[in-house]
């Protein structure tokens, strides 16, 4: 069976990349076919709530990493402050000062350490909880411990190792920082989710900006879609992006999605959009796979 990766991700947090992803996931596999979700979003993750998965599993995520200074191994040279570029360590006069939340375990201080100094070991930086929605869907989503912001990467990655044959559905982080780099990376696919507002077209333009860098080639998905102006509709023509769906702005889809419920599941005059949404996003993947 082919494995296809298709990352759901937007410039900005409430456009509705988690609308989009919990119900393709459902029509595909109420089509039968394998699909696995993964929520990589491990800082807010929400995705469970749509899809309301049976938690089968949980395990702690463990990375070895530096947890602390040898004060009487330390010379206070300075080597370790110099190469870290997080200001995860700090040599005040005699004292070094280590702070475990800002380190992003890049490794230079230990190479760069003469007296071996830099005191190792493994510490929790979230967990995964793997389970079954709608009896068909493999689901997989991640809480980030407490001040570990900048092991955000390291989670999704292990997040990510839980992807299956068949299709795997990414529901990325909002933005363009590392956290979404991390999740759309190595996909077949990237939806680009917007609305046709000034704020969500200046994010999109940060989204498809961070795509080509990584050299992702995105889609479009306009939610909300209720056209006050052009500017939307000529950015993507102009950047030459395919807009693959439009969702209407209709009230009954955000009382759903605010009850936590499924649009395929309560609204089917929904039904048609939504499987030529399934069937344009896989139809791209393929596409994008053979290239």
């Amino acid at each position: 069976m082919n494995q296809y990766k298709i990352a759901i991700s937007s410039g900005k947090g409430g456009t509705g990349k988690t609308l989009v992803s919990t119900n393709a996931a459902a029509v595909l596999a109420d089509q039968g076919k394998k699909v696995t979700f993964l929520d990589c979003d491990v800082e807010e993750p929400n995705g469970h709530l749509f899809l309301k998965p049976q938690i089968e599993k949980e395990e702690d995520i463990m990375l070895f990493s530096p947890i602390g200074i040898d004060e009487e191994k330390c010379t206070r040279c300075g080597k370790c402050a110099d190469a870290c570029a997080y200001n995860a360590i700090v040599v005040a006069g005699d004292k070094v000062l280590f702070f475990p939340e800002l380190c992003h375990v890049c490794g230079a201080c230990e190479i760069v350490c003469p007296t071996n100094a830099i005191i190792t070991g493994n510490k929790k930086i979230g967990t995964i909880k793997h389970g079954k929605s709608r009896g068909l869907i493999d689901f997989h989503y991640a809480l980030l411990k407490t001040a570990e912001g900048g092991m955000s990467p390291r989670l999704i990655e292990k997040v990510k190792a839980c992807s299956g044959k068949g299709i795997n559905i990414y529901d990325s982080p909002p933005g363009t920082a590392c956290p979404v780099v991390a999740t759309v990376k190595d996909v077949d696919l990237c939806v680009l989710v917007t609305d046709p507002t000034p704020f969500g077209v200046n994010d999109l333009k940060l989204a498809v900006d961070m795509c080509r860098k990584i050299g992702q080639e995105p889609v479009v998905l306009v939610n909300r879609a209720e056209y006050l102006d052009d500017e939307l509709k000529n950015y993507c023509r102009q950047a030459g992006l395919e807009i693959i769906a439009e969702i209407p702005d209709d009230r009954e889809i955000a009382e759903v999605y605010s009850r936590g419920d499924l649009v395929i599941d309560k609204l089917p005059r929904y039904s048609e959009l939504l499987n030529n949404l399934t069937e344009r996003m896989l139809e791209w993947a393929k596409k994008n796979k053979k290239k």
